[in-house]
């Protein structure tokens, strides 16, 4: 009788810990633009507010702020692994840290994704994100980020920036 309760106590308990590792649907992928065509959205506002798709490297290369979990970073996406290489996009990113991608043991919430991880210090080095699929990736990682855009205060001489982000790097 003992044994049956303790192994209903452990099934119990696994089904508990599984309810809190549910993992939340794909994000809807956008279309997907060549550089050229991003650039073209500062003056061609014809897709604002639809998901676009671009592919790059989210990289900090104003630091000096200091991110904490729950902010939002606007994140530059480079054509290559360096800030001066050419921007591809800029997009709005969840900052999260370590504490913040871990489920509680008995959590009914889907561990979050689509964020930045910062440690100290805060730089390209140290930087990580966690992709759509839960999959972390260093900064130096090309990727796909994909979003709806969105105009900076309606200012349509500025670059577009992509918001609802989903990251993608097994594209």
């Amino acid at each position: 009788m003992l044994l049956k309760r303790a192994a209903l106590i452990l099934v119990s308990a696994g089904a508990l810990c599984a309810c809190g590792q549910q993992r939340e649907s794909p994000s809807e992928a956008g279309i997907t633009l060549a550089p050229e065509q991003l650039k073209s959205l500062i003056t061609d506002r014809s897709l604002e507010n639809r998901r676009v798709s671009v592919t790059g490297y989210p990289m900090l290369c104003s630091l000096g702020a200091n991110y904490r979990a729950g902010d939002v970073a606007h994140v530059e996406v480079h054509a290559q692994q360096d800030c001066s290489s050419p921007r591809v996009a800029q997009a709005k990113i969840k900052v999260g840290n370590e504490k913040s991608t871990r489920s509680g043991m008995f959590s009914m919430d889907p561990r979050p994704r689509n964020l930045m991880i910062v440690a100290e210090p805060i730089d390209n080095e140290t930087t990580t994100f966690v992709a759509d699929d839960y999959q972390r990736i260093s900064a130096k990682t090309s990727m796909r980020v994909t979003g709806l855009v969105t105009y900076p205060f309606g200012d349509k001489s500025k670059i577009p920036v992509l918001d609802a982000v989903a990251l993608d790097a097994g594209f």
